[in-house]
C-alpha cells in the first residue's frame, strides 16, 4: 500500500483496515511475527475478525501464552470469521469446555452441512502447518471422556452423527498432531 499514493491515502482510514483481506497470514500465521507488524497491529486496532484469529494462532500455539491466545481466537469469532469459530471451538471442546465450544460450532450450522466444518478443518491445518502444537493433557483427558459417553459408532470415520460429531472433530486435532 505505502508504494501507491492512492492505496497509501486510503490506508489512514479504519475501516481499510477492518475491511482489509488478510488470508497470506491467516495461511501462513508466523510471517507476520516478522513481517507485517505494522499491518498487523492496525488491522487489529481496527477491528480486522482475520486479525486476532492470525494473533490467536500465534499466541496459543507458538508462544504458548494460552490465556491470550484464547483471548485472540474469542474476539475473532465476534467478527464471524469461520476459521476462527472453528479453531476456537475445538480448542475450547478440547479443553473440556464442552458447553462453549458446542454454542461456538453451533454457528457453523454443522448440522445442516457438516462440509463447512470440514472446510474449516482444511483451512486451519494450513494455518498451523510448521507450528509445534502441543497436545496437552487435558484434550486426551477430554477425549477419553466424550468417547465413552459415545453410544453410536465411535470407531467409524465417516460416519458423523449427532453424538459423534464432536468427537470426531476432536479426535482429528488432537491425534493430527
Amino acid at each position: 500500500m505505502t508504494s501507491i499514493p492512492v492505496m497509501t491515502k486510503a490506508a489512514i482510514h479504519d475501516r481499510v483496515y477492518k475491511n482489509m483481506q488478510l488470508s497470506i497470514l491467516t495461511e501462513h500465521p508466523l510471517t507476520s511475527l516478522t513481517s507485517y507488524t505494522d499491518l498487523m497491529s492496525k488491522c487489529l486496532q481496527a477491528g480486522n475478525p482475520e486479525a486476532p484469529y492470525v494473533k490467536g494462532i500465534q499466541e496459543y500455539f507458538h508462544h504458548k501464552i494460552t490465556v491470550e491466545g484464547l483471548y485472540h481466537l474469542h474476539l475473532a469469532t465476534k467478527g464471524s470469521y469461520q476459521n476462527a469459530f472453528y479453531l476456537y471451538g475445538i480448542v475450547m471442546l478440547c479443553r473440556g469446555e464442552m458447553e462453549i465450544g458446542k454454542n461456538i460450532f453451533e454457528k457453523l450450522e454443522w448440522q445442516h452441512c457438516k462440509t463447512t466444518a470440514e472446510n474449516c478443518w482444511k483451512d486451519i491445518k494450513r494455518s498451523l502447518h510448521g507450528i509445534h502444537v502441543e497436545t496437552l493433557p487435558c484434550y486426551i483427558a477430554t477425549l477419553k471422556t466424550v468417547k465413552a459417553t459415545i453410544t453410536c459408532h465411535p470407531c467409524t470415520k465417516m460416519s458423523r452423527c449427532n453424538s459423534c460429531f464432536f468427537y470426531k472433530q476432536m479426535r482429528k486435532f488432537v491425534l493430527f498432531y
